[in-house]
C-alpha cells in the first residue's frame, strides 16, 4: 500500500504594529492511495489433473482540496505569542478506481462424479430421481 499526501502553501503577512502581525496562508493539498494485492497458485498432479487459482485486488484514489489558515502573532522583548484559525478543507476534485478479480480453474480432484457431471449421466441417475428398474427402459418423450 502506498499513501501519499503533499501540501503547498502561499503566505501573505503584514505587521499591524511594532509588536503585532497578521498572516494568511492558503494551502493546496493532494492526497492519494494505491493498493494492489495478488495471489496465484497453480498445481499439476502426475495424472494430469490441474488447478489454478488467481486473485487480484486493486484500489487507486486521488483527492485534491484547499484550506486556509489565519494567524495573529504578538512579540515582546520577553516572550512571543500567537493564535491561528484553520478553515475546514474544501474538496476541489478527485478520482478513484477499485477492482476485484477472483478466478478458479481446473477439474475436480475426486473420482466420484458430482452434480457438475450431470451431462454425462442419464436422467435416471440424477440426484433425487428414481432409478429405472433393471431391464426396463424409461421413456424420454412421445413415440
Amino acid at each position: 500500500m502506498k499513501v501519499t499526501e503533499s501540501w503547498a502553501g502561499l503566505t501573505l503577512s503584514r505587521p499591524l504594529s511594532e509588536s503585532l502581525g497578521l498572516g494568511l496562508t492558503w494551502y493546496g493539498v493532494y492526497g492519494g492511495q494505491r493498493t494492489r494485492s495478488e495471489l496465484n497458485f497453480q498445481a499439476i498432479e502426475p495424472d494430469g489433473r490441474s488447478i489454478a487459482v488467481s486473485g487480484v485486488t486493486d484500489f487507486d484514489y486521488a483527492h485534491y482540496r484547499t484550506l486556509a489558515k489565519l494567524g495573529l502573532a504578538w512579540q515582546t522583548s520577553a516572550w512571543n505569542a500567537g493564535i491561528s484559525v484553520t478553515t475546514p478543507s474544501l474538496g476541489a476534485f478527485g478520482s478513484g478506481a477499485a477492482a476485484y478479480t477472483l478466478s478458479l480453474a481446473g477439474r475436480p480432484t475426486t473420482a466420484r462424479p458430482g452434480p457438475w457431471a450431470w451431462g454425462r449421466r442419464g436422467a435416471s441417475e440424477r440426484p433425487g430421481s428414481t432409478p429405472a428398474p433393471s431391464g426396463t427402459r424409461r421413456s424420454t418423450g412421445s413415440r
